[in-house]
């Protein structure tokens, strides 16, 4: 009833359509699977305790975002984007001033941590609007 109710208020395509689309959130998982597997993160930089922690967690973060962004009708290739720019740079400084102070910088540590976790997030998103765009 409530998803009835909602796809009357001029959300694009009802819950239906999410369902029976289950192309796009696949592409963007076999992605990110194979990103962890070449072992993609810890080469760019991720502590390799975590590296398959963050690419686990940030394709949840990036299917959930996926999810609401289609469901409201979001224009989210922009903020996808933004969002992989956010989390890199979030990794990278975190990781700098981790490094820097020899392991004391716990906060420095989470912006390293969790700026992964954002940074794959933001390409799981991206990867599904790119991959549900593309279809004909």
């Amino acid at each position: 009833m409530l998803i009835d109710r909602l796809s009357r208020r001029g959300m694009r395509g009802g819950m239906k359509n999410l369902l029976s689309d289950p192309i796009a959130p696949g592409i963007a998982l076999l992605v990110m699977v194979s990103f962890a597997v070449l072992g993609l993160p810890e080469w760019l930089g991720a502590h390799r305790w975590w590296a398959t922690n963050v690419v686990v967690w940030g394709s949840a973060l990036g299917a959930l975002l996926w999810w609401v962004g289609a469901r409201f009708a979001v224009a989210a290739l922009v903020p996808s984007v933004l969002l992989v720019g956010l989390g890199a740079m979030a990794a990278r400084f975190g990781k700098a001033a981790f490094v820097a102070s020899y392991a004391e910088n716990a906060l420095a540590g989470r912006f390293w941590f969790f700026g992964w976790i954002t940074l794959c997030a933001g390409v799981f998103w991206t990867v599904a609007v790119l991959a549900r765009r593309s279809k004909p």
